[in-house]
């Protein structure tokens, strides 16, 4: 879990459901990964995914999920995400390519 960030709030706990949140999308980045921003509905925190999907390959869905610092939430972009994501010390991975609904990180990570 995010060290920043009460567990009480159901956004930092998996499994995550969609419709807790506001979201936008930012777009596509150079590897197509889609990224999006969403904010939770109960505790205003904003959240960063990247999501890596490859339709001829089975079981390959994979995201990664991280607290956008409200100063910081306009500055990040589709093209920097992966950057922004690598470089968090903490937050949420899953998807099928882990067989897993959300699984917390708690040191840098590396987006594979």
């Amino acid at each position: 879990m995010p060290a920043n960030k009460p567990i009480s709030c159901r956004c930092n706990q998996p499994p995550f459901d969609y419709e807790d949140y506001e979201r936008i999308e930012l777009g596509y980045d150079r590897t197509h990964a889609e990224v999006s921003m969403a904010r939770c509905k109960y505790c205003g925190t904003y959240w960063l995914k990247y999501l890596i999907e490859e339709e001829h390959h089975s079981s390959s869905g994979r995201w990664w999920r991280v607290v956008v610092p409200e100063a910081n939430k306009d500055s990040v972009t589709a093209a920097n995400a992966r950057t922004f994501i690598e470089g968090q010390a903490s937050g949420f991975y899953g998807g099928s390519y882990f067989s897993s609904t959300g699984r917390a990180f708690d040191s840098p990570t590396r987006i594979i």
